[in-house]
């Protein structure tokens, strides 16, 4: 299990309607496992709190003024070289 608390920066580039964005983002991630053996495969247990990082990339599509939608994939790394994730999100966004 992995919980992780971050602060992003993006960068849009504005295209019209769609607008393809970078941003990365630093912050922690508490980690939890338990101790297990597959074969010859061992995970240790752990529980942790450590640096977390993660790079940004996507679309978003604005619907109108106030609103759009995107898509983007983040790589999430900790200082733990063991442990890192991968995501797709789909996300809504609403301007101030």
């Amino acid at each position: 299990k992995m919980a992780t608390g971050m602060l992003n920066l993006y960068y849009d580039i504005d295209l019209g309607s769609f607008k393809p964005y970078v941003g990365a983002g630093a912050g922690v991630a508490q980690i939890k496992s338990t101790a297990i053996t597959i074969g010859t495969l061992a995970v240790v247990e752990k529980d942790a709190t450590e640096f977390a990082y993660q790079a940004i990339i996507g679309v978003s599509y604005e619907i109108s003024r106030d609103w759009s939608i995107g898509l983007d994939g983040r790589y999430l790394g900790t200082s733990d070289e063991d442990v890192s994730a991968t995501a797709v999100t789909l996300n809504v966004r609403y301007n101030l």
